[in-house]
């Protein structure tokens, strides 16, 4: 037994052997790794740009809420009638446990009409289904069954952090514009078009409106030939419908406003408005007809500005389908568009968060990066061996891209903290593998037989260290236990590049550290170890 080594088991005698043999056979042959490296770097491309992406795990909440909006106008007892359909089809629905209505009030400072609310639905924890099945379900029973309403569907956490980080809908295009009339056209148009777009559902405009209202389009050429302005009529018409406070009732201590108004069935039919008197300048009566054109449109009560500029939100929710490639779809859709003059549209949900967080993580993967080969320079004192596991640690991305792929995994925040997990990782196998080697060069071995006995006897730590932490993030790259489905993504990026990671330190770190150091190879693969 050589210093440094200590005695291990015929089992893993034979695994030292083995792998002594393939390290001397690499180090021979160091040409291969530029062309499996080469080769591996090709196969990561490939399997990332296959992976689907998104901001944050899927997980089963076992709950979700159920918004929904009946016809602007409706009252509160025909919204009351229409959702005693929607109770029937949640009764009928094996997995429902209990649910809950709310109409014409909802949580939070936003303006709710009597034509909205929500339900609070609890799932049964024994049930054969998924959420997003159980809502697929429900969201086309709503449509089949009860076409007048509204639905949007989303689970209670997913939905809160999506409040929270201010994009409570996956996708959403934002038109902007001052003309009210020309962004509501354009966003109609902006809601049909991504309808086509496949994954897409619950898709929802943030206009919000009211009943109906009459309005009444002055003729200001006809009004004039008659000595009338167009303020003078609509005083009139204010005092008709709304009514003059002609004087004052004593009752108690306290005055009444008597407020005079022309009856109610002369304010509540248009044709009976049409024939409301107006009086002009030289004492005579027209009605209101010959001055003025009523239509009925709907009315506007909430107006929503970003940046100081009125916007209309078309958002949608996703079913059977991830972020990244939604939004691609969405903003082809978008460039296939031709906004009217003054309208312009931009694409914000939590795609863009997404590309924000991915931003922010690329910079903490560099920044990890520049820290620990800092602290490699401080712990070898040269530059070599920090610039072999520099170079090493692209390659256990490999693992990552494969293990995503393989379990249909999304790209997303807790897969990009494992991979940046791989960085401290990846050095750690190096620091173990390299600081032996040099510690060997030093006692007098040439630098082939230092880096063989370092992997000889660092292999066992090595190989114990990885296996440990494999193991430990076993139950979670399972999904077993209670939020095991949020940092199951992470577990499966860390299990997948630890695996590959651990494989090309033991082989190519000392295969690239040779090659620096510039000795030549040597065909000896039968000599002992």
């Amino acid at each position: 037994v050589r210093p440094g080594e200590v005695e291990h088991g015929p089992l893993f005698g034979r695994l030292i052997a083995l792998y002594s043999r393939v390290l001397r056979w690499c180090l021979d042959r160091r040409w291969v790794l530029p062309v499996a490296a080469s080769v591996l770097v090709a196969f990561t491309l490939f399997f990332a740009g296959r992976l689907t992406t998104g901001l944050m795990p899927d997980m089963d909440e076992g709950a979700f809420v159920l918004d929904f909006w009946t016809p602007p106008g409706t009252t509160l007892a025909e919204s009351d009638r229409l959702l005693g359909q929607i109770d029937t089809l949640l009764t009928q629905t094996p997995e429902v446990e209990s649910y809950s209505r709310r109409l014409g009030t909802e949580l939070g400072f936003s303006i709710t009409e009597p034509n909205r609310g929500d339900y609070a639905i609890t799932l049964k924890r024994d049930r054969k289904r998924g959420i997003e099945p159980i809502m697929d379900d429900l969201r086309g029973k709503i449509q089949t069954t009860v076409p007048g309403i509204d639905a949007d569907f989303h689970q209670v956490l997913q939905d809160l952090i999506g409040d929270l980080a201010g994009a409570p809908k996956p996708i959403e295009v934002r038109v902007y514009g001052e003309n009210e009339a020309a962004i509501d056209a354009f966003s109609a148009e902006v809601m049909d078009q991504l309808g086509k777009v496949r994954g897409l559902v619950d898709l929802k405009s943030s206009s919000v409106e009211s009943g109906p209202e009459l309005i009444a389009r002055v003729d200001a050429f006809r009004a004039g030939r008659l000595g009338l302005t167009p303020d003078q009529i609509a005083s009139q018409l204010g005092a008709a419908m709304q009514g003059d406070v002609v004087t004052q009732l004593l009752q108690g201590d306290r005055q009444i406003g008597v407020r005079v108004r022309y009856p109610k069935e002369a304010r509540s039919d248009q044709a009976a408005m049409s024939t409301l008197p107006v009086h002009i300048p030289s004492g005579a009566v027209v009605p209101l007809s010959a001055v003025a054109a009523l239509e009925i449109a709907p009315g506007t009560v909430e107006v929503n500005r970003i940046d100081q500029r009125r916007v209309v939100a078309v958002g949608a929710s996703l079913s059977n389908r991830d972020l990244g490639s939604a939004t691609n779809d969405v903003r082809k859709v978008a460039a296939g568009l031709t906004p009217p003059a003054g309208v312009t549209l931009s694409i914000a949900g939590q795609s863009q968060s997404q590309a924000a967080a991915f931003r922010n993580l690329l910079t903490v993967l560099a920044l990890a990066i520049l820290l620990v080969f800092s602290v490699m320079l401080f712990q070898f004192r040269s530059f070599t061996a920090p610039i072999v596991i520099l170079l090493i640690m692209p390659l256990s991305l490999f693992g990552v891209s494969l293990g995503l792929w393989v379990t249909r995994t999304p790209l997303n925040i807790s897969s990009f903290m494992g991979a940046i997990m791989l960085v401290g990782v990846v050095v750690k196998n190096g620091i173990l593998l390299l600081d032996q080697a040099i510690k060997g060069e030093e006692s007098g071995m040439t630098t082939r037989e230092a880096v063989v006995h370092a992997g000889e006897v660092r292999l066992r730590p090595i190989l114990m260290t990885t296996l440990t932490a494999i193991l430990g993030l076993a139950p979670l790259a399972l999904g077993l236990g209670a939020g095991a489905e949020m940092q199951k993504p992470l577990a499966i990026a860390v299990i997948g590049g630890l695996t590959f990671s651990t494989l090309f330190t033991l082989v190519s770190a000392p295969m690239l550290y040779v090659s620096l150091k510039r000795e030549p190879a040597r065909h000896d693969e039968g000599s002992s170890a």
